[in-house]
């Protein structure tokens, strides 16, 4: 049953294996921004789906929140800086889209749009579309 009552307080948590690395580790350098690197993970939720982005280390963990519990659909590395991120209905349904803009490594002040498609079934794929 469906409620439309907000919930205060944790009510699920996880945490993210970024393979052992640590946060120092393989970061991308942020580029200079009005609102400067923080925050360092971005959240997007659509659905039962909840994805967290960590920007510097270029990583998409993708959830599924449909039980009660956080279960790891994917995670996608994608190599870049991420400034910022969306998420959307993907194309079937039941999936969805997180859409990112990425920072280029090698000139900060070009970047590229990148879609993660999130599916239950197929978990998590990208896809870097164009430079802007």
């Amino acid at each position: 049953e469906e409620s439309d009552d907000l919930v205060r307080g944790i009510v699920g948590s996880t945490v993210l294996d970024m393979g052992g690395a640590d946060l120092d580790d393989e970061s991308y350098p942020s580029p200079s921004m009005s609102m400067g690197p923080l925050p360092e993970a971005l959240i997007c939720c659509h659905d039962d789906f909840i994805v967290a982005v960590i920007r510097r280390k270029g990583l998409v963990f993708a959830y599924d929140f449909s039980s009660g519990d956080l279960v790891l659909v994917g995670k996608s590395g994608l190599g870049q800086y991420v400034v910022d991120a969306a998420i959307r209905s993907g194309n079937a349904d039941g999936d969805a889209e997180v859409v990112l803009l990425l920072c280029e490594s090698d000139d900060q002040k070009d970047g590229r749009i990148a879609t993660v498609h999130i599916s239950r079934v197929d978990g998590v794929t990208s896809q870097y579309l164009s430079s802007i």
